[in-house]
């Protein structure tokens, strides 16, 4: 073994020279590694392949990373210390650094560019006779070329190979000043004086010039990102967003609508969209000089603002992704404290957000929402005069000649239409399941076939002109009512089939729990009562159908169910269930089109603080919910609750409070809170908040679902309770009416009580962020929801 001496001390030779070895491979394989850039806007780094594998780190979006390995749609990772795999989706990947092998051109052409180095192998294009293409590889006989944004083969004896000394240099960046050049060459285009090199000429097209959206946008300083799903190209910069879809020429620009005159296309995997759109979009400007074909832009400045809008949510803690509006839609991803994401749409509480490209739903009520700043609008009328209602449009004429189709399916059953402008002699042919109409010297216009799901079966309707005459056929199920009628004048002909019951349903829960399944042709108009232990349930337009006359069941609480159908002009039947020891009892119809009824024995009604009221001040502390340009709305939701806290114990009530000073509490503790105080009723009090700043108005949730006994069985108290307060604030504060309607929010999904949660007006609406600031409007509200909440209780 051979030894060498470093300041007095003597290492073993062989052992640097192996540390030497593995430093050069560590060099050379790093070099060789594909290289990339992370486009997510914090990543998770996985210890496998896969969700199911353990988080082991996380990486920031444009973190220069080497690629490793690549797995079913995962990457392995490499920067700084730190490897791991990546979900390819949040991936932008460069190809692998290589030499510079020259160019080949083709002496005696046009060859063929094969897929593959083989003469059989599919033929992506011809390569033309003279012309240079870049040398990627060398495969016996056969050179890898880049051609036409790919790769392919073609025979090394058909071409002749340029030294990469000789292949041609890439030209000098231009000077400031656009030249003058030929009308028919693409046109040039100059960003901020500097000229612009696209992979990709812009191109004009229907007298537009359609220029590549990306390579601006990102030269502008925005970020953008495609969802390959959707065909969407999502772009942001700063608070600023845009959504292009191709194909479409109505594209988002900052959650408002806007139209461009030829949609965006995809040309050589590029996206390319109208030249004025591209420039303007984040705020810059744009010229056009037609003799010499340039075009001449200006990036937006930083401190231009284009609307005043939400745009972005900030995550505040852990959150989870999921695929649609409401927590019954799976998980995709979390979003970590501190992220940021564009804003793409808003439904029922919830945001759309745009994360690495890819779009997901995150709940309103765990994000922060970021507003556009913006000076002080002037503080209008409290009373504004009511908006003019749009005018009701005229039904469509029918020609005397013509005949039109037409179907009704609502509580009154369905009703199937044939009309025309003048009165009606058709020759009618009945059998035990169809009815053929014919209509001499009328042409069948428009639709021409109806389908109506009737239980297990179908009504058809079904037309066609021949011979000069309009023949309409309809079929019916054998045993299903029916009726003929003559309507307007003469001038329609109509089938109607009642709405009857088509089967009753028991399904037990809990103890003593039970819910009836009422399924109806069409939808059941209903009215609900109780009396002691009897619950009476009247079904308007409506036939027994196949129901029975009386059901029996062995129940705890169910005696007997009887049915009665009362017919005459307006048929009814009259259901009556006799029940012991009755608790409670509910009547909805649910999401599947059914009637459900639920009742419950005494021994399981909750008992509660009779007079009670728990009052929540929606957000606190480091959540300020929705900001206006001054104001936060949790500022103004603990003003207005204090004071509803106050006028209700002057009139006697006990009152609660989630929070009474600006303090956090976290969402999802608030109806454990209220769980624990047991309260009468629980209301949760904020202020509304939407993607446009035109939305105005107020709006008040509950929820009681079918789907949970517990909260359907309180539905009709949750749902008064929510109409008390609702048209309260509706007469004091005179704005809009949104309605009483079911919303799925924690404080309303997670309490035990009778909870509502009430949106008194927009703070990213001008007019309503003025008319919150003062304080006799926030009064005004809080005298309203005490009002509601004290015709709710006495009302019980």
């Amino acid at each position: 073994m051979t030894y060498i001496k470093i300041k007095n001390k003597t290492l073993p030779y062989i052992i640097t020279l192996t540390l030497t070895i593995i430093f050069l491979l560590s060099l050379t394989l790093t070099a060789l590694a594909q290289t990339a850039t992370i486009t997510g806007s914090v990543v998770n780094i996985r210890s496998g392949p896969g969700t199911n594998n353990a988080q082991t780190g996380t990486v920031l979006q444009d973190t220069a990373v080497n690629i490793l390995d690549e797995e079913n749609g995962w990457y392995k990772i490499q920067f700084g210390q730190i490897t791991g795999w990546v979900s390819a989706t949040f991936v932008k990947a460069y190809a692998p650094t290589s030499p510079d092998l020259g160019q080949v051109k083709v002496t005696n052409g046009p060859i063929n560019v094969r897929e593959q180095p083989n003469t059989s192998s599919a033929i992506l294009g011809k390569a033309q006779n003279n012309t240079p293409y870049k040398l990627v590889a060398e495969e016996n006989d056969w050179y890898k070329i880049q051609f036409n944004n790919t790769t392919g083969y073609v025979a090394a004896w058909l071409v002749e190979k340029v030294a990469a000394s000789t292949a041609t240099p890439t030209p000098p960046t231009p000077t400031p000043t656009p030249p003058s050049i030929n009308n028919t060459d693409a046109p040039i285009v100059y960003l901020d004086t500097a000229k612009l090199e696209f992979e990709v000429a812009p191109m004009i097209e229907n007298g537009r010039t359609l220029v590549p959206l990306r390579a601006i946008f990102e030269a502008m300083g925005a970020t953008v990102s495609w969802n390959d799903a959707t065909k969407t190209v999502i772009a942001t910069r700063g608070n600023d967003s845009v959504v292009l879809t191709i194909g479409s020429n109505r594209p988002i620009v900052n959650g408002n609508e806007v139209e461009i005159d030829v949609p965006a296309k995809i040309v050589q995997d590029r996206t390319l969209a109208p030249l004025r759109f591209v420039g303007e979009a984040f705020g810059g400007k744009v010229d056009w000089n037609e003799a010499t074909r340039t075009i001449s832009m200006t990036s937006p400045t930083n401190n231009e603002s284009t609307g005043k809008k939400a745009n972005t949510v900030i995550v505040a803690s852990k959150v989870n992704l999921r695929t649609g509006p409401d927590l019954s839609y799976k998980d995709i991803d979390q979003a970590l404290p501190g992220e940021k994401l564009a804003i793409l749409d808003e439904k029922d509480g919830w945001y759309q957000v745009s994360r690495g490209g890819i779009p997901a739903w995150v709940a309103g009520w765990v994000v922060d929402v970021a507003w556009v700043e913006g000076e002080s609008p002037p503080i209008p009328d409290p009373t504004p005069e009511p908006e003019p209602k749009p005018p009701t449009p005229k039904p469509e004429e029918v020609k005397k000649d013509e005949l039109k189709i037409s179907y009704t399916n609502d509580t009154e059953g369905i009703i199937l239409k044939m009309s025309s402008g003048a009165r009606l002699a058709p020759e009618i042919e009945k059998t035990s399941t169809a009815i053929t109409y014919t209509y001499e010297g009328l042409s069948l216009e428009g639709l021409n076939f109806i389908k109506q799901k009737v239980g297990s079966d179908e009504v058809k309707m079904r037309g066609i002109n021949e011979n000069g005459n309009a023949i309409i056929s309809v079929e019916i199920p054998r045993g299903l009512e029916f009726s003929l009628e003559t309507l307007d004048n003469g001038k329609t002909e109509a089938i109607i089939i009642p709405n009857f019951i088509m089967s009753i349903d028991r399904k037990p829960f809990g103890k003593t729990g039970e819910r009836l399944l009422i399924s109806t042709m069409s939808e059941a108009a209903y009215t609900k009562k109780q009396e002691g232990d009897k619950v009476i349930i009247e079904l308007d337009n409506m036939y027994l159908g196949q129901a029975r006359t009386e059901y029996k069941y062995s129940s705890s609480i169910i005696e007997n169910i009887s049915l009665q159908e009362i017919d005459g002009k307006t048929p009814k039947v009259i259901m009556t269930i006799n029940a012991n020891d009755l608790g409670q009892s509910s009547a909805g119809i649910g999401t599947d089109g059914a009637l459900n009824i639920m009742l419950r024995g005494k021994s399981e009604v909750r008992q509660v603080r009779e007079n009670l009221v728990l009052l929540d001040a929606g957000h606190g502390g480091k959540d300020t919910g929705a900001r206006g340009k001054t104001i936060n709305e949790k500022d103004v939701t603990l003003d207005i609750t204090l004071q509803v806290g106050n006028l209700l114990k002057q009139k006697g009530y006990e009152v609660d409070y989630i929070r009474t000073d600006d303090t956090y509490i976290a969402p999802e503790e608030r109806p454990l809170i209220a769980n624990r105080i047991n309260p009468a009723i629980f209301v949760s009090i904020h202020i509304n908040s939407a993607l446009v700043n035109t939305a105005m108005g107020i709006e008040t949730y509950y929820y009681a679902p079918e789907t949970n006994p517990d909260l359907f069985l309180q539905r009709e108290e949750r749902e008064k309770l929510a109409r008390c307060v609702q048209t309260k604030l509706i007469s004091k504060l005179k704005r809009p009416d949104r309605g009483a309607k079911p919303g799925n929010y924690a404080v309303l999904r997670n309490s035990n009580m009778p909870s509502i949660l009430t949106e008194v007006m927009f703070i990213n609406n001008e007019t309503e962020e003025a008319l919150l600031k003062q304080g006799q409007i926030r009064t005004l509200a809080a005298q309203a929801i005490a009002e509601g909440i004290d015709e709710y209780m006495r009302g019980r």
